[in-house]
């Protein structure tokens, strides 16, 4: 039976830790990375750092990424949105700090429009949408945000369910667990933590001026709310967990 996973990989520890996942159980993954605006482009070069060491490691197992481009239309909405997050409306409404609306909803659902059009030419059984949720620790969060709790997956499994066309649904192995079982599995399964990227606030310096480009670096704040908890729930497991960077360039 064909069976794949469709994975919305933002180069994040848990969307990585997902993939490796994934395929040590007999799934196929196809990646998607989206576009819409956010402003790490940390990011984008964390997620095709990890995807060139998985595809050494996979093979044809782990397909090309699938980069989705969202900027266009969203991004007034998100320059706004960024507006009142960094001006601290935000912050004056909810506690969830970096709460993006609807991402992981939107985000699953064009992961299963692809997962099934990908089902019609490669001839897949079953379909499912990979989600890296997990539990947050107190300690390091004050609210668990609403997308990724167990209730959201069941509730989305169960809309997905509905798709009777094949076997469909979720994949979020993490979901009633914590992050040192992502932390835990990364290490079992050798997925390489120190070409993700965790961090909402990275430190960045100008490391060197290359023609018309300027190459920076960046590195975690270790003060965040993800940064902690990466830090909290690995210390017994990977002590240098946080001991990373990541190299890119913009236009000067």
């Amino acid at each position: 039976m064909k069976k794949i996973v469709i994975v919305s990989h933002s180069g994040g520890l848990d969307s990585s830790v997902l993939i490796a996942k994934a395929i040590s159980m007999g799934y196929d993954v196809q990646p998607i990375n989206f576009n819409y605006g956010q402003k790490n482009l940390v990011e984008i070069s964390a997620q095709k750092n990890v995807i060139g060491k998985f595809k050494e490691m996979y093979g044809e197992r782990l397909k090309d990424t699938l980069n989705l481009n969202f900027n266009n239309f969203l991004e007034p909405m998100i320059k706004k949105f960024q507006t009142a997050r960094d001006t601290g409306i935000i912050g004056d409404k909810t506690s969830l700090e970096y709460y993006m609306p609807f991402r992981n909803l939107t985000f699953a659902s064009i992961c299963g429009m692809i997962g099934e059009l990908m089902a019609l030419y490669e001839e897949y059984d079953e379909v499912l949408i990979g989600l890296g949720v997990h539990l947050h620790s107190e300690g390091n969060y004050s609210k668990n945000y609403w997308d990724i709790t167990p209730e959201f997956v069941n509730k989305l499994n169960a809309v997905m369910e509905l798709n009777d066309s094949l076997t469909f649904g979720v994949f979020a192995p993490y979901k009633d667990g914590f992050k040192d079982q992502i932390i835990k599995d990364a290490k079992t399964l050798d997925v390489p933590y120190q070409l993700t990227w965790t961090c909402y606030n990275p430190k960045k310096e100008v490391t060197e001026f290359l023609d018309n480009n300027i190459e920076v670096t960046a590195t975690p704040c270790l003060e965040c709310e993800s940064c902690k908890e990466r830090e909290s729930m690995a210390s017994l497991i990977l002590t240098d967990v946080n001991k990373y960077s990541v190299t890119y360039k913009v236009e000067a």
